[in-house]
């Protein structure tokens, strides 16, 4: 079992060591061997424009396995199936599209009701505001991808209760009530009172009837299929033993130009990870600038917590000439001097003050051709 991390400098060669080895598992009808999973859409443009180049392979029978994570959970989700009857799971209508925004309609139907039917106790005043439903709309959101169903909400809501001891009136205020009348502070009356404990249980409550209305209908959307991908990708589905043929062959993993992962996303790579024999990893590190890649530093041990990954700092880099030869040290650093941009026969050139004509109080004069303010033939000469 393979586990290793990569790290390299901008511009540095690997990420094209990773695409050349899966252009050649391509090319040798092995396209099934490997997954590549990338941080962005540019990124995977270019992986994928790289991978399959017109020449040595100009074309790929079947998809390619190169994904960003939405695309990645979407193809779970579509190849997942019965691990005993050998079915594919039901296709559902997504209600988070531009064409069909069906998701804060129905939180806002769900909450019209439950609050005429008097089953919340926090948010009834504000059941028909719509920053209430959208607030509601969003923390659903980030409650999915925190990879907590609605049953595991509830319970630890319900450990939170216990916490606060139980009842009404005993928990910590929410908010607190000015009194304009006192000077020392803000205080509480008890008559108005709302704990936090009380919000939780109503979002708890919110959550699981949408949940439970959605999936009533065949309805779904980007969270809710995090959610279920994890659920496949851990083997179980509402009672069902799951699987995905397709990951069975896969040997190689490869993540590419992530900087973190959301909750639900760190779930599923876990999975992954445990279960391909070969990862690889690919991060930027530089010894010569290195607090601005220290936020990396929290990804590396999320994954070393999954794995015993190796550290393997590659050095070579493409070769840079000109203005990009000192931006691997000098990206994003405070400098105590201005850079001084000139044009040299119509190519714009930048150098350090030291290197040329001095810097009016570190300020660049624009002057024209003919020694005033404005441009003759649309130019512009940048001097000290």
């Amino acid at each position: 079992m393979v586990k290793e991390i990569w790290l390299g400098p901008l511009l540095g060669n690997n990420r094209s060591r990773l695409m050349a080895r899966c252009s050649n598992l391509v090319s040798q009808n092995n396209a099934d061997s490997f997954l590549y999973l990338a941080a962005s859409h540019p990124l995977l443009e270019s992986v994928t424009e790289q991978i399959l180049d017109g020449a040595k392979n100009p074309g790929l029978w079947g998809e390619l396995p190169v994904y960003l994570f939405r695309g990645f959970v979407r193809r779970i989700l579509s190849s997942a199936v019965d691990a005993e009857t050998g079915k594919g799971l039901t296709a559902l209508i997504p209600i988070d599209r531009e064409e069909l925004p069906l998701k804060r309609s129905l939180i806002s139907q769900i909450l019209r009701q439950l609050a005429a039917t008097e089953q919340l106790s926090a948010i009834t005043s504000l059941a028909n505001r719509e920053g209430c439903v959208n607030t509601i709309a969003t923390l659903i959101g980030e409650i999915q991808r925190a990879a907590k169903r609605p049953e595991e909400f509830a319970e630890i809501v319900s450990r939170r209760v216990e916490d606060v001891g139980g009842g009404a009136g005993h928990g910590v205020p929410l908010v607190p009530v000015e009194n304009p009348g006192s000077r020392s502070g803000p205080r509480v009356p008890p008559q108005q009172t709302r704990r936090q404990i009380d919000f939780d249980r109503d979002v708890a409550l919110i959550y699981s009837t949408y949940v439970g209305l959605i999936s009533k209908h065949n309805y779904t959307e980007a969270d809710a299929d995090q959610l279920r991908a994890l659920a496949i990708l851990r083997g179980e589905m509402d009672g069902r033993p799951m699987r995905v043929p397709w990951l069975e062959t896969v040997q190689l993993l490869i993540l590419d130009g992530f900087f973190d992962f959301t909750p639900v996303q760190g779930e599923m790579l876990r999975q992954l990870i445990r279960q391909v024999p070969e990862v690889i990893v690919n991060l930027n590190s530089d010894a010569r600038n290195p607090s601005i890649f220290e936020p990396f530093r929290s990804t590396i041990d999320q994954l070393q917590g999954i794995a015993a990954f190796e550290l393997i700092q590659h050095d070579d880099s493409a070769a840079t000439h000109g203005t990009l030869s000192f931006l691997r040290e000098r990206l994003f650093r405070q400098m105590s001097d201005k850079l001084q941009f000139f044009i040299h026969d119509d190519k714009l050139t930048l150098e350090e003050p030291h290197r040329s004509a001095g810097v009016d109080n570190g300020k660049l004069k624009l002057v024209g051709q003919q020694g005033r303010a404005g441009a003759e033939n649309d130019k512009l000469k940048l001097v000290g």
